[in-house]
């Protein structure tokens, strides 16, 4: 099971530490947990880093992975086909990872316009904000999902859902299911997780993957 932990700020090291598979940082400014690229620049490297980028210019996008030399783009908001397809061009080395909000099945309609651009998507709550909305959407919706691209459940996942994520994945029995994305259920305020409770739950994790 893979595990990425986003919205990280200044704790880059530590989450490093912890056998987590990414670790996003959002470059969204009016996000709650928004840093900015100089200051991951000052943090240690590791080859886990994920930006995440809501609506930005593919220059700045382009900009910001070379120099930080990102594993993954994540795009979290509106971003076309075509838009996609120019940041794969430029950068191929780089995961394209694709937010998608999702509220009822239809959400799920004409993902695979993405399939030859896209290499993972995340499969988030459709909420107020592009992301970090912190609830859940219900995850029997994902037995519609029937595209080639490989996703991440994400979404107000907690510490107490290991059980819940075993039977999704046990029921649903999805050949692309990858794994979770975690966020604001593991912080004691914005931005700042809560290092013992990713440590068990990234432990319990991958012990029953």
């Amino acid at each position: 099971m893979k595990v990425k932990v986003c919205g990280i700020t200044n704790q880059t090291a530590i989450i490093d530490s912890l056998g987590i598979d990414y670790i996003g940082h959002i470059f969204w400014e009016p996000s709650k947990r928004y840093v900015s690229p100089e200051q991951i620049a000052l943090q240690p490297t590791n080859n886990k880093r994920v930006g995440v980028f809501v609506d930005e210019s593919i220059e700045t996008v382009i900009k910001i992975a070379k120099k930080l030399h990102l594993k993954g783009i994540q795009l979290h908001a509106n971003e076309d086909a075509k838009y996609i397809q120019q940041l794969k061009v430029e950068l191929t080395n780089t995961l394209i990872i694709k937010a998608v909000a999702i509220a009822t099945k239809e959400d799920l309609v004409h993902l695979d316009r993405f399939d030859e651009w896209v290499d993972l998507f995340i499969f988030d709550t459709k909420g107020r904000l592009p992301g970090g909305n912190g609830t859940q959407f219900d995850w029997n919706i994902l037995s519609d999902y029937k595209d080639a691209t490989p996703f991440l459940l994400s979404g107000g996942i907690g510490p107490d859902d290991i059980d819940a994520i075993r039977n999704f994945k046990k029921q649903i029995n999805h050949p692309q299911f990858l794994g979770v994305d975690l966020n604001s259920k593991f912080e004691d305020s914005p931005g700042v997780k809560n290092v013992e409770k990713l440590t068990n739950f990234v432990s319990s994790l991958k012990s029953e993957a």
